[in-house]
């Protein structure tokens, strides 16, 4: 999967979850708006053009992506569960 894919699928699952959050519980809500703030801030350091990172940090910007994408999955499946 390609960065700016994953990306993409982060940014859309974020929105999504944030619809949902009305919902849940101050657990939930306080663990998406710490994984917020996370995806705010890799956003600005990225500068959000993936496709121009060079390959020095291409790496450390899949693994950043990857624990995103499982934070963010988590506190997905703690809404699905409280819902």
């Amino acid at each position: 999967m390609t960065e700016r894919k994953l990306w993409n699928e982060i940014l859309a699952a974020r929105d999504e979850t944030r619809l949902q959050l009305h919902l849940a519980g101050m657990e939930a809500k306080e663990a998406f708006d710490k994984l917020d703030r996370r995806i705010e801030a890799f956003a600005n350091k990225a500068g959000l053009e993936l496709e121009k990172l060079g390959d020095e940090i291409a790496d450390e910007t899949e693994l950043t992506l990857a624990e995103l994408r499982a934070d963010l999955n988590d506190v997905r499946a703690r809404l699905k569960t409280k819902s």
